[in-house]
């Protein structure tokens, strides 16, 4: 933390901006519709990780998330989504929008404009300007899957959750019944309302099969983000 320069505290005392650190931007925003899958979304070559938010569209069975972030050394240069239906050995597809915020040198604003505050760190870099589209915080809190999480003040918010987690599941009755299937699984969210979401595992490959049946997972709880 830097003894000198500008500093704004939110009502909680949280550092908002400063003359230190940079804020995140939004680079692309969008929609991928009736996913069923990986999709990936490409992004300018930067150092510096991408942040995704997504905000599902379809129906409560539909499931959607990050899976992961496309890295070529030394840039960044995407992120992969998922989308499927809630269920081991469900099959469907899911809808919905993302942003997807990156940091930069550089903000990218209008050239063109005379107004608005602007701040550098010490090396003279702009790392705020009132006109960029910055990441915003709106809430956070912890939800469970399998839980429906709502959030009254606000209304279809964009979500960022972590950790990610995974599960494997197989439904055999055992011997003398032939094998079945064992799914791996991956958490998501799914769209209850305008105001409430749900975590839920959704089938992501099938790894064999088996006589056996069980479940193991990595976890049950995310830490959850809404933003703008």
């Amino acid at each position: 933390m830097s003894d000198y320069g500008l500093k704004i505290n939110n009502t909680k005392s949280e550092i908002q901006i400063d003359s230190l650190y940079s804020n995140y931007l939004l680079e692309k925003t969008g929609s991928i519709s009736s996913l069923n899958g990986l999709s990936t979304v490409s992004i300018e070559n930067n150092l510096y990780p991408p942040i995704a938010a997504i905000r599902p569209t379809s129906n409560s069975t539909g499931v959607c998330g990050v899976f992961d972030v496309s890295y070529s050394s030394p840039y960044y240069t995407g992120v992969r989504f998922f989308g499927g239906k809630e269920g081991a050995g469900a099959v469907g597809t899911c809808s919905f929008d993302y942003k997807i915020f990156t940091l930069k040198k550089e903000l990218i604003t209008s050239s063109n404009s005379d107004y608005g505050l602007r701040i550098r760190d010490s090396l003279g870099n702009l790392v705020y300007h009132t006109l960029s589209n910055s990441l915003k915080i709106l809430e956070t809190g912890i939800a469970t899957i399998g839980s429906t999480y709502t959030h009254s003040s606000y209304t279809n918010p964009y979500y960022i959750f972590s950790p990610w987690h995974s599960a494997v599941v197989c439904f055999a009755p055992g011997p003398p019944m032939p094998p079945m299937p064992i799914y791996s699984l991956k958490s998501g969210l799914s769209k209850i309302s305008s105001t409430s979401i749900q975590m839920k595992w959704t089938t992501c490959a099938v790894l064999g099969v088996d006589r056996i049946g069980g479940a193991n997972s990595s976890g049950s709880t995310v830490n959850l983000i809404l933003c703008e």
